[in-house]
């Protein structure tokens, strides 16, 4: 095995702040505390930049133009070769930065990260990324995901599953943040249904507004609010509006002081169809939040049914809306999914796993001759 220390450099080319980010962030700080060498490296103008800047934590602010930026593969590359490092990419244009980087300026150690359970291109590009043989190792956070990695043709030795974590330490001493729900203006007694997600169209939000309004049909007295921004937000107000919706439910985007809103919440819901793990999921489990849920992707990796919360089948809008009314109808039950959900995240979702986890990863490969 190599002598040579350990030096990561973390490719992101995301500009807004989602889950994935969220991950980098939590294995960055993790490797840092452990020893490695680890840098992020992300665009100048992105969510990412500003938080390390904000925290003091090391990063290259990389201009990478969606993973086909020559400029930035010619950079990326000769920094890796140069300092011995492993890449770690964690997004799609990420990975195609990489690759480009590595055909430029010469093979460096390779790891992916595959958040997501969309099934991998099946056209040359796409064959093409996922069976180079210059990729190490792929990283899946969750079965579903490692599935679709296989059925893609990328072999097994190549894939490690590895969940997504929660840093337990973020969740001791958060309150309700009531000042906020009082902003809400829900009248006293009403119940406050969550949910944080992008406003996009594999998250499905359609779904969950339907059968919020079949709730509503039910006659039962509930606010919806959906923290989070996206492409889909035009679509969503109008259906909205047509569900009469408009005093119901609230899209305010997002917002700072996540943890303490979604304390605010009665329990916690998400309608994805399509869903590598679900980080948010993970928070809303360790704040002790009982979860509605679909069946999608990675999702029953998190969510175990009828001990953690409730799972439906994806697009099922009566099934949403009834699990909704069962957990809304009883607060015991709702306190017993939740006290089960934070436990199952201290048992198999601490973020110092996933630390640990990925850093064998990188150790492994570190110690492996290089392939042609």
């Amino acid at each position: 095995m190599s002598e040579r220390p350990l030096r990561v450099l973390h490719l992101d080319d995301a500009l807004s702040w989602r889950g994935g980010e969220q991950q980098v962030l939590y294995l960055h700080e993790g490797l840092l505390e452990q020893g490695v060498d680890s840098l992020v490296v992300c665009p100048p103008d992105s969510a990412f930049a500003e938080r390390l800047q904000e925290r003091s934590l090391p990063f290259w602010a990389l201009a990478q133009r969606g993973g086909f930026g020559s400029l930035a593969a010619w950079r990326l590359g000769g920094r890796a070769r140069r300092e011995g490092a492993i890449v770690h990419a964690h997004t799609s244009h990420a990975h195609s930065l990489a690759l480009w980087a590595s055909h430029l300026r010469g093979r460096f150690p390779l790891v992916v990260s595959r958040r997501v359970d969309f099934a991998v291109g099946q056209d040359a590009l796409g064959r093409r990324k996922y069976l180079s043989r210059r990729v190490d190792r792929y990283l899946a956070i969750s079965s579903q995901v490692e599935r679709m990695l296989r059925q893609a043709g990328v072999p097994a030795t190549r894939i490690r599953r590895i969940p997504s974590g929660v840093d337990l330490r973020r969740f001791e001493g958060v309150s309700p943040d009531e000042t906020w729900r009082a902003e809400l203006g829900l009248p006293e007694g009403r119940a406050l249904v969550g949910s944080v997600a992008a406003l996009a169209d594999h998250k499905d939000q359609v779904t969950l507004l339907r059968a919020f309004a079949r709730l509503r049909r039910m006659g039962v007295d509930a606010q919806l609010v959906i923290l989070g921004e996206g492409s889909e937000r035009p679509r969503l107000e109008a259906l909205r509006s047509e569900l009469g919706l408009d005093e119901r439910v609230l899209l305010p985007g997002f917002v700072r002081g996540i943890l303490e809103k979604m304390l605010c919440f009665d329990f916690f819901v998400l309608s994805s169809k399509l869903e590598g793990l679900g980080t948010a999921i993970l928070d809303a489990m360790a704040l002790g939040l009982a979860v509605v849920a679909t069946r999608a992707g990675g999702i029953p990796d998190a969510v175990v049914h009828e001990e953690t919360g409730l799972l439906v089948p994806v697009g099922d809008v009566e099934g949403l809306a009834q699990a909704m009314a069962a957990l809304l109808r009883d607060p015991h039950l709702r306190k017993r999914y939740g006290e089960a959900g934070r436990q199952r995240v201290r048992e198999h979702f601490d973020v110092r796993r996933t630390v640990e986890s990925t850093l064998q990863v990188y150790r492994e490969i570190a110690g492996e001759p290089a392939r042609p």
